[in-house]
């Protein structure tokens, strides 16, 4: 019982260091949420959205349903495979596509809006990233957390849109 215990532990923490230092945990969008983040979308009129740190796909699933051509990027593979499962079951596999991989070394420069649930200390690096990266007059929708040279265009009690 004992190996068994031990060996649970050491499979939580590579999972740890694997995706915990990549990036932010798994912490689903509740429904208020992205039901903002959803209502700001639809203003923008969007063309290819990508949602970074996909996780379970909710967002993904929601925009998708709406009609929107949408991506997600995760990174923990076990999310991917839960996502990828879930797109299917609702018969959404040709607007919406999960890919397994990390968000900082993935180009978002085809998208014209991002939306992203993340944790507070990335979010510098992030707003570098996609500054460098996306075209001018693409958007940004960021649930909760803010960029800090960033100024939204729209907030909301839990959604925060910006312009490139």
């Amino acid at each position: 019982m004992f190996i068994i215990i031990v060996a649970v532990g050491v499979i939580i923490l590579i999972a740890l260091l694997l995706f915990g230092l990549q990036g932010p945990p798994f912490v689903a969008s509740d429904d208020d949420s992205a039901a903002q983040m959803i209502e700001m979308i639809g203003k923008l009129k969007p063309h290819h959205i990508l949602d970074m740190g996909s996780g379970n796909g909710k967002l993904v699933i929601l925009l998708a349903a709406k009609g929107y051509k949408v991506d997600g990027i995760e990174l923990n593979p076990l999310l991917v495979w839960r996502s990828r499962r879930s797109i299917k079951k609702v018969g959404l596999q040709d607007r919406a596509t999960i890919k397994w991989g990390s968000f900082w070394t993935y180009d978002v420069a085809e998208y014209d809006i991002i939306v992203l649930y993340v944790i507070k200390h990335i979010m510098p690096r992030l707003e570098k990233k996609l500054q460098a990266e996306l075209k001018p007059g693409a958007s940004i929708i960021s649930n909760y957390f803010v960029f800090p040279n960033l100024k939204p265009i729209k907030s909301t009690s839990r959604a925060h849109a910006y312009k490139i």
